[in-house]
């Protein structure tokens, strides 16, 4: 009998372990980091999913059900060769038609009752594949700004567009994923 409840014991050990690294290495923290020729190094996340109000699925970060719209919002460090460090939102939607990002002032965030309004950097990169189209845009952002995101209780993300407006909201695992990267990659460039 003892021999049976050790291998019992074992199995489950082992069901364990598996099950936590599938499911920890899906959900997981995903930053890329690399060096450009110029000498600047960038990290920033990936694929911060953000629950999008209307966007044609049930739960946030589940699958894009056909003709949905699912928003990502990304956050990215840049640091050149003299050690000077910007900030940028990666933003990044994703429908069944175009939405035409406005260029300007065309992200929102109320970080719990603060509003702060973020001009686009750079042009609108649009992709199709399918019936997915794909736009997105880098906002500048400060290091402050960073810091009340991460101590928010709620943040509300709107989006502009041709079309008319978005609104998304952070989850557990978006705020999980701002306060790690911040932590570990901008806490101590204050």
């Amino acid at each position: 009998m003892r021999f049976q409840g050790e291998v019992l014991l074992r199995l489950l050990l082992v069901v364990s372990i598996i099950i936590l690294l599938i499911y920890g290495c899906a959900a997981g923290f995903h930053v890329d980091t690399y060096t450009n020729d110029d000498g600047m190094t960038i990290s920033n996340t990936i694929g911060n999913e953000i629950y999008v109000i209307g966007g044609g699925k049930d739960i946030p970060g589940g699958e894009i059900i056909k003709y949905g719209k699912s928003c990502f919002l990304d956050v990215k460090r840049c640091e050149d060769v003299n050690g000077n460090v910007t900030y940028f939102l990666l933003l990044k939607y994703i429908g069944p038609d175009w939405f035409n990002i406005d260029a300007g002032p065309s992200l929102t965030l109320v970080i719990d009752d603060e509003t702060k309004t973020l001009s686009a950097k750079g042009p609108l990169k649009k992709q199709k594949e399918g019936n997915s189209f794909t736009e997105s845009l880098d906002y500048s952002v400060s290091h402050d700004v960073l810091i009340k995101m991460i101590n928010a209780e709620e943040i509300k993300v709107m989006i502009s567009g041709e079309h008319g407006d978005l609104t998304a909201y952070f989850t557990a695992k978006n705020f999980t994923t701002f306060r790690r990267f911040v932590n570990e990659f901008a806490k101590l460039d204050a």
